[in-house]
């Protein structure tokens, strides 16, 4: 579903005039009808389709007001849409040019998306401490002198998240 939303989500960009989205609606409702997509995925790659500019547009909005990210939650529904959303996100950004997804705008994205999440994530596990993340974090950026900027780079703009929720190998 998010290989078909990926694939069609801009194909209305290529017809002249007119709100691209809802040509690329157009021309993926006719993809989906030729390939016969179970309507429940249909449905879900046509979401993300109508949807794919929304996580862009709340990166405009303050992205910590509780009341911004559950209008945004409540909009987007489910989980799994949620997931499919932000790495849609992340891949359109990144497409539009290779400087155009910034650490601050890659970690904005994963703050709206983590939000988002909690609010329809079931209470049942408490979350992780953050100073499990932050030592990871801190020898990583010891190791970005050695190892060159590029490393620098990606660890500055490395969603937090991660090191708070990947154990360390051994």
């Amino acid at each position: 579903m998010l290989y078909l939303a990926l694939l069609l989500h801009d194909t209305g960009k290529g017809v002249p005039g007119g709100n691209h989205v809802e040509t690329s609606l157009e021309i993926a409702s006719h993809c989906l009808d030729r390939l016969d997509v179970d309507p429940g995925e249909r449905a879900v790659v046509l979401f993300l389709i109508a949807n794919h500019l929304e996580m862009s547009a709340q990166l405009r909005r303050d992205i910590l007001n509780p009341e911004t990210v559950a209008a945004f939650a409540e909009k987007i529904a489910t989980q799994e849409r949620l997931k499919m959303l932000c790495l849609l996100t992340y891949a359109d950004i990144k497409a539009v040019n290779p400087e155009a997804l910034t650490p601050w705008k890659a970690e904005s994205v994963w703050q709206l998306y983590i939000g988002a999440a909690k609010l329809s994530k079931p209470k049942r596990r408490p979350s992780r401490p953050r100073r499990r993340g932050r030592g990871k974090t801190r020898s990583l950026r010891s190791l970005a002198p050695v190892i060159g900027a590029k490393f620098r780079d990606f660890v500055e703009g490395f969603p937090q998240r991660y090191c708070w929720c990947t154990p360390p190998k051994k």
